[in-house]
């Protein structure tokens, strides 16, 4: 068996996208979350527009903007108790900007899903951002991505806990937003799901959250607002134009699940993907960018080239990590190397 089984490849990637709604799984998940609920009850595709058109994506992180932006960055956990600390750093930094989009849910907080790493309730900073200024990809209503760095209109809402107010380094970064973005400070016993929604009535902009399901890792595609009503992910995405798929089938996800999804080691190569050199991991990661450009023709020119900053920086990345012969000549390379590295999208 492949080590890299759990990944899709670059072609079906493609394919998966484009007919996801027709998928079997996924039509059944829609058919049983509907069970139930009376047709009348359910937005009709007018509504969803006009719902889209004041609606506002939260996003929900333990970052703040850099310099008015939301840089796609993701956490990791490694068991630092068995690596050499120097390894720990390197992983944790090096590999936190292998994510490539930046992830949102419309008109609220949802629920995160048990393999996801949960945010510390005292560290959660909710962004939030109006859908009509943002360049949204592809995605449904628990889960919309946008490819690379979000910047911040100038009526975004960025809430933070009171503790943060305490820290000198909280101003440095405050100090890097635009004076229009409101920064809003919750308590302790307050909430992130509390606060958005404080923030959300106090806009006039209507709550959403899914429906309860019996199965807490499925994808939920159906939502209910305040009094009820019910709409559908697919009538949502069809009003943004957008593509209905879920994060962990486009080519972007395959790139982590590549390089990260997979043993570490605290030897040289390192990294699972690197067993079979890097030459093939790198033909792997440049087939799954040129997926992306194909299956999401809609990209502008702004995040194309991001795109190409993204797997340039990668190779950088993976250059690094196969020329190690030890510890010691990786932290040495990474010291040299870990600014441009950290810094390739701001």
């Amino acid at each position: 068996m492949s080590i890299l089984a759990q990944t899709i490849p670059p072609r079906m990637t493609i394919e998966l996208i484009r007919g996801f709604q027709c998928l079997p799984p996924i039509g059944q998940l829609i058919t049983e979350q509907l069970q139930g609920i009376d047709p009348r009850q359910i937005y009709s595709r007018e509504q969803i527009a006009a719902l889209v058109a004041k609606s506002r994506l939260v996003h929900i992180t333990s970052h703040f903007p850099v310099n008015g932006r939301i840089l796609a960055r993701n956490r990791f956990k490694f068991p630092e108790n068995r690596l050499d600390p120097r390894l720990g750093e390197i992983f944790r930094h090096s590999l936190s900007v292998i994510r490539s989009t930046v992830h949102f849910a419309p008109n609220g907080v949802v629920p995160e899903h048990k393999e996801q790493l949960a945010i510390a309730p005292e560290q959660a900073i909710a962004i939030i951002q109006p859908t009509k200024q943002s360049r949204i990809l592809g995605g449904y209503l628990e889960d919309i991505f946008c490819i690379g760095s979000v910047l911040l209109s100038e009526d975004s809402t960025i809430i933070v806990p009171t503790a943060f107010g305490d820290h000198p380094q909280t101003a440095k970064q405050l100090a890097t937003l635009p004076k229009t973005i409101s920064v809003i400070y919750r308590d302790k016993e307050e909430t992130i799901r509390a606060a958005v929604k404080r923030v959300l009535d106090r806009s006039g902009v209507e709550n959403l959250s899914p429906i309860s399901v019996t199965d807490p890792t499925a994808p939920i595609f159906v939502f209910e607002d305040s009094k009820t009503k019910m709409l559908l992910a697919t009538d949502w995405m069809h009003a943004l134009n957008r593509p209905l798929c879920s994060h962990d089938i486009t080519p972007m996800c395959q790139i982590e699940a590549l390089l990260l999804h997979n043993p570490i080691f605290s030897v040289p190569p390192f990294l699972t993907s690197l067993l079979m050199g890097p030459r093939q991991t790198e033909r792997q990661i440049r087939e799954y960018v040129a997926a992306t450009k194909e299956v999401f023709p809609e990209m502008n020119e702004k995040e194309k080239n991001f795109l190409g900053a993204y797997e340039n920086n990668l190779m950088q990345i993976l250059q690094m990590y196969g020329a190690s012969q030890s510890i010691d000549d990786l932290y040495k390379k990474w010291d040299a190397k870990k600014t441009s590295i950290l810094n390739y999208d701001s």
